[in-house]
């Protein structure tokens, strides 16, 4: 889904250096940066308190601070949800690709339905060697007049495919946990950050997110010859990303300290990390750092249909929740600080570039 965006639309100001050809290339650490790991459940169980909930939330934001990536554990999603989310993800992706394309995004503005891996033989919008489906929110909201420009961009109803005929309650499960979980997990930023409690949730109660399965499958000789990534270096575009890693072979990593570094990975933990808004939301307290997937030879001599996985769920604002440092954190960023920017503007011009906005008039 994502790409690298080397403009600052309304001042959100890129990491240029990782952009770089020698950023594309460069050789991974044999370590792992401290991307920090939290257990949350002692501020998300049925024994959280006051004191145990700030602990957590204090561990959660150093950890964002550092790298702005955190890996928890006593998450609270059942793992049979997870584990049914991949299997049915992974039948869907061993369909024939005529038959997944019938769920195809309908239009280049509209993020909905299945994504192919590019075809390298054109041009293509998305320069990862990936294959993606994606749904939004479950329920349908009429905040904007149908067939609008907005309407479009942001609450295009789901597309379901037909097989797998389990897919579409498993999905619908998995996102209702993951909304679950994002929510609370705000609420610990918010705490961690010495803001009040419910300071997100008015800026999400008519939230975009978007839930993702993600299937990279082996490389081929050409994708090695042309030097592609599986997911090229980007930062994400909304407030919190929840990823799930099925299994790790190799392949997600961050850039901190100038290089880039390997993600610990740790069965049944999601990884979270920090997208542009909560960047630009807390003054660059909480950085939106790039990261990318790079080949891994588990993968490239893996037999067909057994890539590497991995499940996302994007936490993205009310499309017209106005960005901007929160007064309590305004003073972090400095004198220089960019005018606010509506979420949904700032989302869609990055994921789909300002031409495509332009053509719908926005």
């Amino acid at each position: 889904m994502s790409t690298p965006d080397n403009k600052s639309p309304e001042g959100f100001a890129p990491a240029a250096e990782y952009l770089t050809t020698d950023g594309l290339t460069e050789q991974t650490s044999a370590g792992t940066v401290e991307v920090r790991v939290v257990d949350v459940l002692p501020a998300l169980g049925p024994d959280a308190t006051a004191e145990s909930t700030g602990a957590v939330a204090e561990q959660l934001v150093a950890s964002f601070r550092h790298t702005g990536f955190a890996v928890i554990t006593g998450h609270g999603i059942p793992a049979e949800v997870l584990d049914d989310m991949c299997a049915v993800s992974r039948e869907f992706f061993a369909l024939p690709l005529e038959e997944k394309m019938r769920v195809a995004f309908p239009a280049p503005e509209v993020i909905r339905g299945y994504e192919p891996v590019p075809d390298l033989s054109r041009e293509f919008r998305a320069p990862n060697v990936m294959e993606s489906f994606l749904i939004n929110r479950l329920d349908t909201l009429h905040d904007y007049p149908e067939g609008s420009p907005e309407a479009r961009l942001w609450r295009w109803p789901n597309l379901w495919p037909e097989r797998p005929a389990t897919l579409r309650p498993i999905w619908e499960r998995c996102y209702r946990e993951m909304e679950s979980l994002g929510n609370r997990l705000l609420e610990l930023v918010a705490v961690g950050l010495g803001l009040p409690r419910e300071w997100f949730a008015d800026k999400f109660d008519r939230h975009f997110n978007n839930l993702a399965a993600n299937h990279y499958p082996p490389s081929s000789p050409q994708v090695q010859s042309i030097g592609m990534l599986p997911n090229r270096p980007h930062t994400d575009h909304g407030a919190l990303t929840l990823l799930y890693r099925p299994s790790e072979p190799g392949g997600l990593e961050v850039f901190a300290e100038r290089k880039w570094w390997k993600v610990p990975y740790i069965p049944g933990s999601l990884v979270l990390n920090v997208g542009d808004v909560l960047d630009r939301w807390t003054g660059g307290l909480l950085p939106a750092t790039a990261h990318r997937v790079v080949r891994s030879a588990s993968v490239d001599h893996a037999p067909p249909g057994h890539g590497r996985q991995s499940v996302a769920y994007f936490q993205q604002p009310n499309p017209d929740a106005m960005v901007a440092p929160a007064e309590q954190l305004a003073d972090f960023g400095g004198t220089d600080t960019p005018r606010p920017v509506a979420a949904g503007r700032h989302i869609s011009r990055k994921e789909l570039g300002q031409v495509t906005l332009d053509a719908l008039g926005l």
